[in-house]
């Protein structure tokens, strides 16, 4: 069975006031840096052998990667756009109040049915999911007994989870998954399931 330890990069100074952050590349916050370097210390804790890191391009999960590597050093970090977050488009910057106020009707749809949502001059939920699932099962099928490290966004990781737990239209806004948080997805067979869902390493 292949297992996936899907990590959420740390805090970064638009997460601090929860504004809906996509391609603007910024990097950790010092907080940030703790999380992922707790999540490092954690994941070597564990008795499991991890085969390889992989990370979106962006500076917070490229930054958290490096920072997990600090605790396990004779991993590679390899670099997938499939796992880089949804292009938020005029909703970059924004918080969901703000969004909520100058686009009701499609923050209604946000929360009703996401994957027929398209933010306005930016991308969807529904290319995330796809090009995220795409990658992980693709990664899982071609090593059935290996086990990875997924450093990503909060969009990705929660469309993987959402597909692997059955989850439809709002449904997928029922759990969180927090800043430096791992969650753990095992891929058997024709079979997957979540293991555990947003663990906090302590810092």
């Amino acid at each position: 069975m292949a297992t996936l330890y899907l990590v959420r990069h740390g805090q970064t100074r638009l997460n601090i006031d929860k504004r809906y952050i996509g391609l603007t590349d910024l990097e950790l916050t010092d907080l940030g840096i703790r999380q992922a370097y707790a999540v490092g210390k954690e994941i070597k804790s564990l008795p499991i052998n991890i085969s390889r890191i992989y990370t979106s391009p962006m500076k917070r999960t490229v930054q958290t990667a490096a920072e997990i590597k600090k605790s396990l050093t004779d991993l590679d970090v390899i670099e997938i756009a499939d796992l880089a977050e949804v292009d938020f488009g005029l909703w970059e910057g924004m918080l969901s109040t703000e969004a909520e106020e100058r686009y009701p009707e499609l923050y209604k749809q946000l929360r009703g049915t996401p994957l027929e949502t398209c933010f306005p001059e930016g991308g969807s939920l529904l290319e995330i999911r796809n090009r995220a699932l795409a990658f992980v099962k693709g990664l899982a099928a071609e090593n059935p007994e290996d086990e990875f490290i997924i450093v990503s966004h909060g969009g990705p990781i929660r469309m993987v989870i959402a597909e692997v737990m059955g989850l439809k239209n709002g449904n997928i806004w029922s759990f969180e998954i927090k800043h430096g948080s791992i969650s753990k997805v095992v891929f058997e067979d024709n079979f997957s399931y979540v293991s555990y869902l947003n663990y906090i390493p302590k810092l």
